[in-house]
């Protein structure tokens, strides 16, 4: 196996401080070291080896290199990032879990060459990193036994069989993904129904509502069953989820149609726009996307409604973005320190690492007064994450419906040149023991007012 050797009761020092490249991604890190610890099976610290008996973790830059690749040293107890470029710093993060079922001591981020190797890496990436098998009842083997022909297939019908393959797993995190396309989202929700995709939320400032369309119209659709036969998602979302992924876009510009009601149709071009990911609303504000920019945002917001007994928080729709800004704006409402919950990972070998107990500290000037945050089914990922360990305190309230059900913290590996899975790596519980994977958030009552 890759990572043969490896001590366990010997600390893995992570050796990356002088990696320019490493310095945005640290913090991530830092906060993930126990998902690099169930992988590795060690004590995951960071800085410079001093004992010759530390393990450790390096990167270096070689332009020589044609891909990055991770390789591990058994003899010196040394594993090596080999990057061509200092941005591809993630890449070899990315190789660590495809290391540790690797049948040999390196492994390299390269596409495969054909649909049978595509195949055998798609099944084994999957077999050995999710974690997700017993919490959905799912037979892996049967499962591909079912997708065989789907090894024989080229080009896009490899590309469309694969993706139902995978989605038969039922995860939205864990799909295949054009890596050669930046895909932009409108700013809609809506279901995939059998006609096409139903509108939920139109914001009142967009090129469908300056059109006329609204909740309640439909989108139309080719073949809405396909986009639902390669969704993968939990129950309550999988059809918000495909739905989302039938309107992203590539271009810069989109032609919708939609049909509303007596069989009025309307047509309308979508731009890609940049948006703001935080919306006041009277009694708190809307957060679309968490990034790190908005939590200074958010606390200007919080600051200018200090003394009112209560803020209202709408993550409805919010399917996530950068979990260190979600763990950050957490701390702003609690009271002292909290039990959040647990999380374990996959041992990218086919097995979960034990639980590892979850706490956070309040902000040095936390909010006074009552939360209450609305969810829904597209409440997912990194907003998960925020409200992980604040359901249930006193003073908070979450209502609407239970969230999408997906912490994740995604692994992607390098299928073919346009192609790579993600697959999930983590199975996240609330303090009650609740794993928020697949069951989602629960709520206190449904959105009031």
């Amino acid at each position: 196996m890759g990572l043969a050797g490896v001590r366990a009761d010997a600390p893995f020092v992570l050796a990356f401080e002088d990696v320019p490249a490493a310095t945005p991604l640290l913090p991530l890190v830092r906060a993930e070291r126990a998902e690099l610890a169930a992988v590795l099976g060690a004590e995951v610290r960071f800085g410079t080896a001093a004992d010759p008996w530390e393990q450790r973790w390096v990167a270096r830059v070689d332009p020589a290199a044609p891909v990055a690749r991770l390789e591990w040293d058994g003899r010196t107890r040394e594993l090596t990032s080999v990057l061509p470029t200092p941005g591809e710093f993630g890449v070899g993060l990315h190789l660590l879990h495809s290391l540790a079922h690797a049948a040999d001591d390196v492994v390299e981020h390269r596409p495969c060459r054909t649909s049978a190797e595509a195949f055998d890496r798609i099944r084994d990436e999957v077999a050995n990193v999710y974690p997700s098998f017993a919490l959905r009842g799912l037979d892996w083997e049967a499962i591909t036994a079912r997708h065989a022909h789907v090894r024989d297939l080229t080009g896009e019908a490899f590309e469309r069989g694969a993706q139902a393959w995978v989605a038969e797993l039922g995860d939205a995190h864990t799909h295949l993904f054009r890596s050669d396309v930046a895909h932009w989202h409108p700013p809609y929700l809506a279901r995939m129904a059998d006609n096409g995709a139903r509108l939920l939320h139109v914001p009142a400032d967009t090129a469908a509502a300056r059109a006329g369309v609204g909740p309640g119209w439909v989108v139309d659709v080719e073949d809405p069953a396909d986009w639902l036969r390669r969704t993968g998602a939990s129950p309550q979302h999988r059809d918000m989820i495909a739905a989302r992924r039938f309107l992203a876009m590539a271009a810069p510009a989109r032609r919708f149609t939609a049909r509303g009601p007596g069989g009025r149709t309307v047509a309308w071009t979508e731009e890609r726009a940049a948006r703001a990911a935080l919306e006041r609303t009277p009694d708190g504000f809307r957060l679309h996307t968490f990034t790190r920019a908005v939590v200074a945002e958010i606390d200007a917001v919080l600051a200018e409604l200090r003394g009112r007994p209560r803020v209202t928080i709408d993550l409805r729709g919010n399917v996530g973005g950068d979990v260190l800004a979600a763990m950050e704006l957490r701390t702003r409402f609690l009271r002292g320190r909290t039990h959040l919950g647990a999380v374990r990972f996959s041992d990218g070998r086919g097995g979960l690492a034990g639980p590892v107990a979850l706490h956070a500290d309040p902000h040095p000037e936390p909010w006074a007064g009552e939360v209450r945050i609305l969810i829904d089914a597209m409440t997912y990922s990194a907003s998960e994450d925020f409200v992980l360990g604040l359901q249930g305190l006193d003073h908070v309230r979450v209502e609407g419906e239970p969230s999408g059900g997906g912490s994740g913290r995604p692994h992607v590996r390098r299928v073919t040149d346009t192609l790579d899975l993600s697959v999930s790596t983590a199975l996240t519980f609330d303090r009650t023991g609740r794993c928020i994977e697949y069951h989602g958030l629960p709520v206190d009552g449904p959105a009031s007012g």
